[in-house]
């Protein structure tokens, strides 16, 4: 009894405690903390929520309205016209010497151009370093929709290091000089292509460039010779597909590092001058009506898988390159017809992304016989969501030796200077959520292709030294037992093939066997 009336006073004590601390205790405790680390706090929070802070105390009335970065981006607001008051009352309150980071999300169907412009113009005024400005309308899918024009204004800024548009058209002025600007995002941005050449022309330290869905319905050519730029990031993941949308042309002496996200919608791809070029990654997905390309697509997308190789071909002499399942099949493509392989290939660090259909193997047969200065290769084995390139896929594999023959010793002692080979996802060629009742020899066999890569690997790389093999994460949806019992088999299959390094050793991912 004793110690249940001394619990029951403690947690009466710490109620009150509490309550304390909820009232004015908590402000009490804040207020003792300096303005700088207050403003620090507050600066983490959303703009509605920094607002409210003033209600607390007379201390915290005004305490929010120096700080620096004002961002609208986390507010259902942006819907709704209540937005432009808010910013406007915003900008009112903010008498310091500079506003560092200004964000913004509003429709430009609520919000007019020159409103935009007088926000623009405040914050120029007050050395504004990062600006992001999202109009994106209300009805994307308008197909007489108009981009607004972006107030001529931001183009004045010596102090902007980072700019961000959505949604908007470009017309640069006669003179300006984005003097510090070194990253510069567009999406949905329409220009013109003389314009993006004179914007690198007077943006002397840009490094960082990402255009995203960009002249979708016109040509995209990126003239950067006047320029410093190093990284570039194309990405066009919407908008028609290979349907006669105008070339992509790149001119960029001092890039080092091109990344492509997408579709490869574009009817030509022309590269010149990226002498400087260190890492490509081109991260392309199939067009949605690839799915029967070798049955029914072979006109259609053979002239444009034609296209695309050459183009890869122009990126040869980088050291990194990535290629997704897409590229893979473009090299596959090549292979097949017999189309020998560029005369200077420089890569030495090769990933490629691969479903293990037959048609993708003659791609890495290709890679094994023309890359001949590789030194690290990764394989990463993707799994298709896709019922019908499953089926697909079946099909194609009761014919593998169609397009590739096991056996071939075109690529034996080419490889000289490959000496490390990752494999990520073995096994998750195939689904495995129907697979819980089928037989461990089954599961294996049903993979049977990436078994025979591996041992047509073991055997055509003589310098190998190491094989790195993760299995694929679906393998946890198996039962502790099943799970171990696919491992032990598939370590037994894998040890018993034939090397033709002495040195070459198979490591399979430690995680999967400590988990099982």
């Amino acid at each position: 009894m004793r110690g249940s009336k001394a619990s029951c006073i403690s947690m009466d004590r710490l109620s009150k405690k509490k309550h304390s601390l909820c009232s004015d205790g908590f402000d009490r405790c804040l207020s003792k903390l300096p303005d700088n680390l207050l403003l620090r706090i507050l600066s983490l929070l959303q703009m509605k929520d920094r607002v409210r802070t003033g209600c607390l105390s007379t201390r915290w009335k005004n305490l929010w309205k120096p700080i620096s970065n004002i961002d609208f981006t986390q507010t259902n607001m942006h819907k709704t016209p209540e937005l432009i008051a808010a910013i406007d009352k915003t900008l009112s309150y903010h008498d310091v010497l500079q506003v560092r980071e200004f964000h913004v999300n509003a429709e430009s169907d609520i919000c007019s151009m020159n409103k935009v412009g007088s926000w623009i113009d405040f914050v120029v005024g007050h050395n504004i370093e990062v600006l992001y400005l999202d109009l994106t309308p209300h009805n994307l899918e308008d197909k007489y929709l108009r981009l607004p024009l972006i107030p001529a204004r931001v183009f004045d800024s010596k102090s902007l290091t980072r700019l961000t548009l959505k949604f908007c058209r470009l017309k640069l002025p006669p003179k300006f000089c984005l003097a510090s600007l070194k990253t510069l995002h567009f999406e949905r941005v329409a220009f013109d292509n003389e314009e993006l050449a004179s914007l690198f022309s007077n943006c002397p330290v840009l490094k960082h460039l990402t255009l995203k869905n960009c002249n979708r319905k016109t040509a995209l050519k990126i003239d950067a010779k006047n320029s410093q730029l190093e990284n570039l990031d194309i990405d066009e993941d919407s908008g028609d597909e290979a349907d006669g949308v105008p070339e992509f042309e790149i001119f960029a002496p001092n890039l080092l590092t091109l990344n492509f996200f997408g579709k490869p919608k574009r009817s030509k791809y022309i590269a010149m001058n990226l002498k400087s070029l260190v890492s490509v990654n081109f991260n392309f997905l199939y067009p949605s009506k690839f799915t029967a390309f070798w049955k029914t697509q072979l006109i259609i997308y053979g002239k444009l898988l034609e296209d695309f190789w050459m183009f890869i071909d122009d990126f040869l002499h980088a050291k990194v390159l990535k290629l997704s399942c897409w590229c893979t099949m473009s090299l596959s493509f090549k292979e097949i017809l017999g189309i020998s392989g560029s005369p200077s290939v420089s890569v030495t660090d090769l990933t490629f992304e691969t479903e293990f259909w037959k048609c993708n193997l003659s791609g890495l047969v290709y890679v094994l016989r023309d890359f001949s200065k590789l030194e690290v290769l990764t394989i990463n084995v993707m799994r298709n969501h896709d019922n019908k390139s499953g089926d697909f896929y079946k099909e194609e594999k009761s014919g593998i030796n169609a397009y590739w023959k096991p056996d071939d010793s075109s690529v034996l002692g080419l490889q000289q200077h490959l000496k490390t080979v990752k494999i990520n996802g073995f096994l998750g060629s195939l689904d495995t959520s129907a697979e819980f009742e089928t037989t461990t020899e089954s599961i294996l066999n049903a993979r049977d292709t990436e078994f025979v890569f591996v041992k047509f690997l073991l055997r055509n790389l003589t310098e190998l030294e190491t094989m790195i093999i993760t299995i694929t994460e679906e393998l946890d949806n198996f039962p502790a037992l099943k799970k171990l019992d696919i491992l032990s088999q598939l370590s037994s299959r894998l040890l018993a093939f034939s090397k033709s390094s002495r040195k070459a050793q198979i490591l399979i991912n430690p995680d999967q066997l400590t988990d099982a």
